[in-house]
């Protein structure tokens, strides 16, 4: 790596490698992945805080892999309900955005997600890095906010 006075790249090594580094312990964490266990009130959805999570992982790699291309995989299996990029509530009686609640402008978070979704997509490409979206469920996960 080049000079790094601040040790940025040490610390980040930490949290980011390189795939042929970590392969292995990747495919151990995969494999070993069970159902969340954390109680939840019953008529909620799981808090899920995706926005926050890709807030994150842009900005490690921003500042540890300036102008050097780099990727976030982000597996997730439904919406974001809390924080920004969030879709929809945690409450189960408030029902996801529709096609039409979008085509009529009725969809509650929409803009705020598009918005936040968008400046992200802006910070990755300054920096040649990509998000790579596996998802369970493409219409409960807020593909269409993330586009």
């Amino acid at each position: 790596m080049a000079h790094d006075p601040r040790g940025v790249q040490t610390g980040a090594r930490k949290f980011l490698m390189p795939v042929g580094e970590c392969e292995m312990s990747l495919s151990t964490i995969l494999d070993e992945l069970t159902i969340d266990s954390w109680p939840r009130p019953a008529g909620t959805r799981f808090l899920r805080c995706t926005g926050t999570a890709l807030n994150l992982a842009v900005s490690l790699l921003e500042v540890s892999y300036v102008n050097h291309g780099g990727r976030i995989q982000l597996f997730t299996a439904g919406a974001a309900t809390y924080g920004p990029g969030k879709i929809v509530t945690e409450n189960l009686e408030d029902s996801i955005r529709t096609y039409h609640d979008i085509k009529n402008d009725k969809a509650r978070h929409i803009r705020s997600a598009t918005d936040f979704y968008n400046a992200l997509a802006l910070r990755l490409t300054r920096n040649g890095h990509a998000v790579d979206l596996f998802i369970s469920s493409i219409d409960q996960a807020g593909l269409m906010e993330m586009k």
